[in-house]
C-alpha cells in the first residue's frame, strides 16, 4: 500500500462528513509523523520518501 493510499484511508475511517474534526486530527498526526520520519532520516530524505510515494 503506497503512503498515500495509507493516508486517505485511514482519514476516510475517521468518516470526515460526520466527525470533521477527528479526520482533520488523524491527518495532522500523519503529517506530523512523516516530517517526523523525514526529519529523523537526514540527508537521505528524498531516497526515503521516493519509493514511499
Amino acid at each position: 500500500m503506497k503512503l498515500t493510499e495509507m493516508i486517505h484511508q485511514t482519514v476516510l475511517a475517521f468518516e470526515p462528513k460526520r466527525h470533521p474534526v477527528y479526520a482533520l486530527t488523524a491527518l495532522a498526526m500523519m503529517l506530523i509523523a512523516l516530517v517526523a520520519l523525514a526529519y529523523l532520516s537526514g540527508s537521505g530524505v528524498a531516497s526515503l520518501l521516493r519509493p514511499l510515494l
